[in-house]
């Protein structure tokens, strides 16, 4: 086992406080029960498997966190980079996550698939379209609220499902909704 290990990573990224067991058996690494702050956010696996085949490693697992808080430091090391016209303000939420793909020597990854539900307690964002028009009262700001996500990743297509609170006037409406995008098609 590993207790309390610590590792930075990329300049921005450190992780401390990585407890876990772990097992080797002929080409198959388990890891398991293990826990690990990322800049202070808490994050929790059951069970990651590294397999080796021939000249890649099958790598499947999941992790989970309970409450995760961005403030505004934390947005913009962890959301902006990917989001960058997304301007958040908060955001509260927690997943469970679980993942499989394989990587080669050279580190390329592939048939990467991503299987996550979210409990999004609080996003807000600036609202940066123009839908005075439409709603006299719309706000400065969209509020989601109790929203629940499922979020599936597999071969470049993701399918995201969710339902839940948006405040954009003056009172709660309840928002469902499926995005899906196919390689580059959004539908």
């Amino acid at each position: 086992f590993i207790k309390d290990a610590k590792l930075s990573f990329l300049r921005n990224y450190k992780l401390d406080n990585l407890n876990l067991i772990f097992g080797y058996e002929k080409n198959r690494l388990s890891i398991k029960d293990s826990s690990f702050l990322l800049n202070d956010l808490s994050f929790k696996s059951n069970e990651i498997l590294l397999k080796r085949l021939k000249d890649e490693f099958l790598i499947t697992g999941n992790v989970y966190h309970n409450k995760l808080s961005f403030d505004e430091k934390r947005i913009k090391l962890f959301i902006n980079p990917y989001f960058p016209n997304l301007e958040l303000k908060k955001l509260n939420f927690n997943s469970n996550n679980n993942f499989s793909f394989k990587i080669n020597k050279k580190l390329k990854i592939k048939n990467l698939e991503i299987n996550s539900e979210i409990k999004i307690d609080e996003l807000m964002f600036v609202n940066k379209f123009n839908l005075k028009e439409f709603f006299p009262k719309v706000r400065e700001n969209f509020l989601f609220s109790d929203n629940k996500i499922s979020v599936n990743y597999k071969n470049n297509d993701l399918k995201i499902n969710g339902k839940g609170n948006i405040l954009y006037q003056e009172n709660n409406d309840i928002l469902s909704y499926t995005l899906i995008k196919k390689n580059k098609d959004l539908d």
